[in-house]
């Protein structure tokens, strides 16, 4: 009997609940065929369930994801790469707990529909979101302490924001960020 990772992820989702290991992709929703390519098949690229990433092989199932209809938590990554093709979370987005982490760089992402929270990661020096134009929820970026620099050159449409305790930052690049928080030049 051969059982994939993705199953084991399962497996150890079903027995713990919705806790997640570091190093465990856990999935909720999409199917549990084992299939890299499973996670977003179809013509529109879209997941449709919950995922937490604890480390960047977990990132490999959403490798060509463009839509993730579900919450994205990616915690313990070091790069986001694998997330080059994502144009929109329909649900929340949390960066979070990254300590190798160095550069959060989505090129394509559009809109997060919820909350998007990038926070306590360590070496973190730079966001680059220049497509990202609505954030539905808070955006908060917080306790970064490496980070110098937020580029979201296109957002327009977002709930609140939250830019504190990045006592590195030295650059904001957006038309609603520049007098926010860290960003306030004195």
């Amino acid at each position: 009997m051969t059982t994939s990772h993705h199953s084991w992820a399962f497996l150890l989702a079903a027995v713990m609940g919705s806790a997640c290991l570091p190093g465990v992709f856990l999935a909720e929703g999409g199917d549990d065929s084992g299939s890299v390519d499973s996670f977003c098949a179809g013509d529109d690229g879209t997941f449709v369930g919950n995922v937490t990433a604890g480390n960047d092989f977990d990132l490999a199932p959403l490798q060509g994801c463009r839509t993730i209809e579900g919450r994205l938590v990616l915690q313990g990554v070091q790069g986001t790469s694998a997330l080059a093709d994502l144009e929109r979370v329909i649900g929340s987005l949390a960066i979070e707990g990254n300590n190798a982490l160095t550069i959060i760089d989505l090129p394509v992402l559009r809109l997060v529909n919820e909350s998007f929270t990038i926070g306590a990661n360590d070496a973190l020096t730079a966001v680059d979101l220049p497509r990202l134009t609505t954030v539905g929820g808070a955006l908060s970026i917080s306790t970064n302490g490496a980070l110098t620099s937020i580029s979201l050159p296109a957002l327009t449409g977002q709930g609140t924001i939250d830019i504190q305790l990045n006592g590195a930052l030295t650059t904001c690049i957006g038309p609603l960020i520049v007098e926010v928080g860290d960003c306030v030049q004195p």
